[in-house]
This record gives C-alpha cells, sequence and structure tokens, in this order.
C-alpha cells in the first residue's frame, strides 16, 4: 500500500510538472511568434513610409533616398534587414536613357546586371545602404521568373507581398534571404485604380537574422528552425540554431 501511495504520488508529481512544461513552452513560441509579426508589420510601415516619400516627391534623387533611409535609422528599425531600395518598370526600348538617367544622377559606375530579355524590366535602382548593397544595384528582377511574380501580384493587387526564399548577392557567405515588397502608387491609397503605378520597395532580409532573439529565452529555453513550406516534413530547412547537434527538445511547435 505504500508503495502504491508513493508511485501514485511520484505519478500525479510528474504529470503536473509535465503539463506545467508544456503550458510553459506554449507561452514562449507565442510570444516569440507575436514578437515577429510585429517585427514583421513594423517592416511593413516602415517600408510603406518610404513609399509614401517616393509618391509625394516630384523628383527623387539618389541622395534623397539615402538621406531618407539614414534618417530612419533602418538597423534599429527593421533589424536583420540588408538593405532597402527602389524597384522601377524600365521598357527594353527605354534602358540606354534610363541608365544615362541614373549615371547623371552622380552615380557614373551604375551598370546593369542580369539583364533579361524580357519587353519590361524591373531594375533595382536604388538601395541604402549601398556600399553592402553594390551587387543588388541595377539588377533585373525579372532575371528571377519567381521574383518577378511577386511584384506583379503586389502592383496587381496593391498589397505587400513576400518572394520565396533566394540567395541574396548582397549577403556575406550567400545566405537564403526573402525580399518583402511594397508596390507605390501616386495615390496614398495604394490601388492601383486610383494612381498611377511608381514602383516597388523593397527590403532583403537574411532568414536566420529576422528570427534572431525574439525573446530573451530563446536558445536558452527553446531553438528555432525555420522551413520553407507548409509544414516541416515537406519544407526546405532555412535555419537551425541547433544545428551543431545539441540534444532535442521535448516539446515542438510550428
Amino acid at each position: 500500500m505504500c508503495v502504491a501511495l508513493t508511485g501514485l504520488i511520484f505519478n500525479t508529481s510528474y504529470k503536473n510538472q509535465n503539463s506545467f512544461a508544456n503550458a510553459e513552452f506554449s507561452r514562449l513560441t507565442e510570444d516569440s511568434a507575436q514578437v515577429l509579426r510585429t517585427r514583421m508589420q513594423t517592416f511593413v510601415q516602415t517600408m510603406k513610409g518610404a513609399g509614401a516619400f517616393i509618391s509625394s516627391s516630384d523628383e527623387v534623387t539618389a541622395l534623397d533616398f539615402r538621406n531618407y533611409i539614414n534618417a530612419i535609422n533602418i538597423v534599429d528599425l527593421m533589424p536583420g534587414v540588408t538593405g532597402v531600395g527602389l524597384i522601377v518598370e524600365v521598357p527594353d526600348a527605354e534602358i540606354g536613357e534610363f541608365v544615362a538617367a541614373v549615371r547623371s544622377d552622380n552615380r557614373p559606375e551604375f551598370q546593369l546586371r542580369r539583364l533579361s530579355d524580357n519587353p519590361l524590366h524591373y531594375i533595382i535602382k536604388f538601395m541604402e545602404p549601398e556600399a553592402t548593397n553594390a551587387e543588388a544595384l541595377g539588377l533585373d528582377v525579372t532575371f528571377a521568373p519567381d521574383r518577378a511574380a511577386v511584384l506583379e501580384t503586389a502592383r496587381e493587387t496593391g498589397a505587400p507581398r513576400l518572394t520565396a526564399p533566394f540567395e541574396l548577392v548582397q549577403a556575406e557567405g550567400s545566405l537564403a534571404g526573402f525580399a518583402i515588397i511594397i508596390p507605390i502608387f501616386t495615390d496614398p491609397s495604394n490601388t492601383a485604380a486610383q494612381g498611377a503605378f511608381l514602383g516597388w520597395i523593397n527590403a532583403a532580409f537574411v532568414a536566420s537574422d529576422i528570427v534572431a532573439e525574439l525573446t530573451p529565452a530563446q536558445q536558452d529555453s527553446y531553438r528555432l528552425r525555420v522551413f520553407d513550406g507548409p509544414s516541416p516534413a515537406a519544407g526546405t530547412l532555412l535555419f537551425d540554431e541547433n544545428a551543431e547537434g545539441g540534444p532535442a527538445g521535448k516539446f515542438s511547435a510550428s
């Protein structure tokens, strides 16, 4: 009877501890998810501000754009972002004129990269900080049809879009990243029906950086793995905080 009672007490205590641990894990993961949602919302709002700056200006030079990005301090507002830029549509017949105009804006070194044979090009005209994004400047996004399709969807819907993961040319070590795309229209309502289309604000970020330091408990109480896909089993692993092979956790959430 004494042995049975001891076993019952131990079993009850174990279940209580397990239930508490599971609840604590759920709280930690929900806190992290909320921080990530807030972080992404901040990114989008910051980018919309840059779009409003473009749409409200008669002309924006490279220096104007640089000063604006420096003034809003993207390092603090958008942690993990490698750069914020402007993508514009350029018909193939106007490519020479476009390049000449950009070079006349105190940028004689500007050159096109990966120019496609499409009749309409989507060129990264500005990208700040320029010093760390030189490889992205002048890039014709239409060289990658999947990314070009994201831009077109954003233009047609007037809503922000997120690209599929791709290799960032401006990141050291060829890291996987994403880009948030915000369409710009002359009308602040951001709908194609109510304003002329001006281009896109884009922000590129490294996948691993965007989920770094979400909460103080990260890496101590839990570790993250980031997949691109409908589920971890069917997705592509982009980032693993446990890549060095530490012990697996008892709980998981996705």
